[in-house]
């Protein structure tokens, strides 16, 4: 009884191709909102390095904290020709003041890399090297 007319229909046809491509592009802009803040793109890291014997434990992508907090992630880890490794660590540049020359780094049997707290480092230099 209450059919929609021929003119009515012609709207939705049109309107179709309009809201599909509509939610793809709003569907890809959520996907590229959220890639970037995991990624932490467009925000200022600090590069640090730590050479330790053994790398038991450490992987790529393991976040870095101090005092339990999350501030980066390992980078890369390299086997040098004197058979130490070199891990390397970004940390937020936020958390700078927290990093320095008497900070060290431990992995207890947890899923992370733990720094402790030793001074400050400037960030304008992007790399440090941290004692073990």
């Amino acid at each position: 009884m209450n059919e929609p007319g021929p003119a009515s229909r012609g709207l939705e046809q049109r309107r179709a191709p309009f809201l599909f491509v509509g939610s793809g592009l709003l569907l890809t802009a959520a996907l590229l909102v959220g890639l970037t803040r995991e990624q932490g793109w467009g925000r200022r890291h600090l590069t640090l390095e730590l050479l330790i014997g053994n790398a038991t434990g450490v992987r790529v992508g393991q976040d870095v904290r101090i005092s339990g907090l999350p501030v980066g992630q390992v980078r890369s880890i390299i086997l040098r020709p004197d058979a130490r490794v070199q891990v390397q660590l970004q940390v937020a540049e936020r958390f700078a003041s927290l990093v320095g020359p008497r900070s060290g780094a431990s992995l207890r049997a947890s899923p992370w890399l733990a720094i402790a707290c030793g001074g400050g480092l400037s960030p304008t230099n992007s790399r440090h090297r941290l004692p073990t």
